[in-house]
Formats: structure tokens, sequence, C-alpha cells
């Protein structure tokens, strides 16, 4: 099940982002992947409250690399910032 909800949220972030999976998944990129991809953490530990130790290990990544681009989304969100229409537009489709 968990992994068929990461998967989902995978795939809206980057139907919204326009961006691939490899980006999504990678170490590295852009502002606009890293945006995508922190918008996807953000989503798994906010919608289905997924562990925020499994989606560190999905991306080879540190719980405190989570936690910071959870946060950033956070900010981002608070500020109005442009990303919130894309982050609000993936919650409808998920819904």
């Amino acid at each position: 099940m968990r992994v068929k909800k990461i998967k989902e949220i995978e795939q809206r972030v980057c139907e919204v982002f326009e961006v691939t999976t490899d980006q999504l998944n990678g170490k590295r990129g852009k502002r606009e992947i890293s945006d995508a991809r922190h918008v996807a953490w953000w989503l798994m530990v906010k919608l289905p409250g997924l562990p925020r130790e499994l989606i560190a290990r999905r991306y080879q990544t540190s719980q405190s690399a989570i936690t910071q681009g959870i946060q950033k989304i956070d900010d981002l969100l608070s500020i109005k910032d442009p990303i919130s229409d894309k982050t609000f537009k993936i919650v409808s489709k998920l819904s």
C-alpha cells in the first residue's frame, strides 16, 4: 500500500512540475527539480503520513534532509509562493 501511494504521489508531482521520475529521484537538479522533490516529500508526510525514515531510504538521503525539504515547502505555502498552486493542484488530484 505504501509503495503504491508513493508512486502515485511521484507520478502526480512529475506531471504538474513537468519533470521525469529519474529527475525526481535524483540527488541533484535545478531548483524546479528540487522543489518538485520537496513537494513530493511534503505530500508523502502530510497526506498518507508516511514516516520520514521510509522516505529517506527511498530517496537515499537523510531524515534531516527530508525534514528540511518539508519545512521549506511549509514556509513557501505560508507566504503564498507560486509553488502553492502546484502543490494544491496535486492534492486535488490525489483526493
